[in-house]
């Protein structure tokens, strides 16, 4: 999926300045932000809590949607920031075109997604109706800057990801989408299965939806992550030109 070949993306310039350079610069930092938010909100204590349903949150946690992509990014970001340190040094194999196309499957089909769809629907129901999303107590144990780190600052990554890794679109995406499905339901099953059989309830509302409900939120996130995954490849473009057309522009300009 990647456009460009190691050496051309050295030579593309933004502002006056090698992307390379501002890429390196850029996960470094959003790298580290990541490592300093898992250590501050993973290390909170909720079991000295009174209310029971807080302190179940101790095991819910990593449940939770959230957790699963910051995982995620917690290994795509440093992956990357290898291949382009090995890009840097002039040491980039096949191995390490491997893994950027591995890599760049992953950000698309499922980090830009889902990331998008929980960043949004986060804030919308936090101004709205937060006791959906957890007990109110539960929020009171993150401060407001904490809650921008988990759920804004992953959306401003996976954007910033979009603009300064070159991609062109890949030939199908329908089969792209059809693993975001799937993944899609396999979440959505495992949640079902933590809250109707062990009772861990990984979102306050789940306790009193119907079956109804539960389906008509698994449609509901699909189309969502689905309308999302079609529509960031037109923001590639934007950006990128269909097929690499404006890299070869920019390379031949510089």
């Amino acid at each position: 999926m990647s456009v460009p070949t190691p050496a051309k993306l050295k030579d593309i310039k933004v502002c006056g300045f090698s992307l390379l350079h501002i890429r390196l610069c850029w996960y470094s930092v959003s790298f580290l932000h990541l490592l300093v938010t898992a250590v501050v909100t993973l290390t909170i204590d909720v079991t000295v809590d009174e209310d029971p349903m807080v302190r179940a949150y101790n095991h819910v946690r990593w449940k939770l949607i959230t957790f699963v992509f910051k995982v995620t990014l917690l290994f795509y970001l440093p992956l990357y920031l290898y291949c382009d340190v090995r890009e840097y040094l002039g040491q980039v194999s096949p191995r390490v075109e491997k893994l950027r196309s591995l890599l760049d499957e992953v950000m698309t089909i499922f980090l830009v997604p889902v990331i998008k769809y929980s960043d949004v629907t986060f804030w919308i129901l936090y101004y709205t109706y937060p006791n959906i999303i957890a007990p109110p107590q539960l929020l009171k144990y993150l401060s407001y800057w904490a809650q921008h780190s988990l759920h804004s600052v992953s959306m401003v990554t996976v954007v910033m990801d979009l603009m300064l890794t070159p991609r062109r679109r890949p030939g199908n995406l329908e089969k792209r989408a059809a693993i975001l499905v799937f993944v899609g339901t396999l979440y959505s099953l495992f949640r079902v299965y933590a809250c109707k059989v062990n009772g861990e309830y990984v979102y306050a509302f789940l306790e009193t939806s119907s079956l109804t409900t539960d389906i008509s939120m698994y449609f509901a996130f699909l189309l969502i992550v689905l309308v999302t995954y079609y529509s960031q490849w037109h923001f590639i473009h934007f950006f990128w030109g269909n097929y690499g057309t404006r890299i070869e522009k920019s390379i031949k300009v510089k």
